[in-house]
């Protein structure tokens, strides 16, 4: 598979383009190689011999090494979405053309893992003007935790999806890194000039 330039780099591009820390390379490549087929034969409780033979396809079937950089994408993406705060999650999602889709397909359930796992747990969250400080709050997960998250969350599929949408087309999934992560602004009742007057 590191024979593959083209598709390494063409990865490493779309991995550029959401920030994201990791770099393809071969220790990359081979812990999420292992870790696809573990995950995927989670899903389809598969025996051993399935996974073995999905491994040995995986050096002659170019589909199957497609699947595997989809996967690395798709995981790669979701881990970034794990660790943004509901206000950036709000953000990911006005950029979509579908945005009642990947709401559903990745927020909700990224939304649900957090309070699940005590990450960010909502507090008078019916009460109308309490305030919002989960709502703000950056997730602060380890990284052996957030292979974990994404891994229980998600079945190999919907990462596979994820990561094929991503190749698919350059335009299918939006994603800005400065209109997500711009810093939030203290949003007062009254403009500035009228903030000595409250102090």
């Amino acid at each position: 598979m590191l024979q593959d330039i083209d598709t390494i780099n063409r990865v490493n591009k779309y991995l550029r383009r959401f920030r994201a820390k990791t770099k393809i390379n071969e220790y990359v490549l081979r812990n999420y190689i292992r870790l696809y087929y573990i995950h995927a034969a989670q899903d389809v409780s598969c025996q051993t011999q399935q996974y073995l033979e999905s491994a040995l396809k995986l050096v002659i079937n170019t589909e199957e090494r497609n699947q595997i950089f989809n996967y690395i994408l798709g995981f790669e993406l979701i881990k970034i979405v794990f660790t943004m705060s509901w206000l950036q999650h709000e953000r990911l999602a006005r950029l979509q053309t579908n945005q009642e889709s990947f709401i559903n397909t990745y927020i909700k359930p990224i939304q649900y893992a957090h309070q699940v796992n005590g990450i960010i747990v909502p507090k008078d969250k019916g009460v109308f003007f309490a305030k919002r400080d989960y709502y703000v709050q950056i997730p602060e997960i380890s990284p052996k935790k957030l292979v974990e998250l994404v891994r229980e969350t998600f079945p190999a599929k919907k990462v596979n999806k994820c990561g094929f949408i991503i190749t698919r087309h350059i335009k299918a999934l939006r994603f800005d890194f400065d209109y997500i992560f711009q810093q939030q602004e203290q949003e007062g009742i009254f403009p500035g000039e009228f903030e000595s007057i409250l102090n």
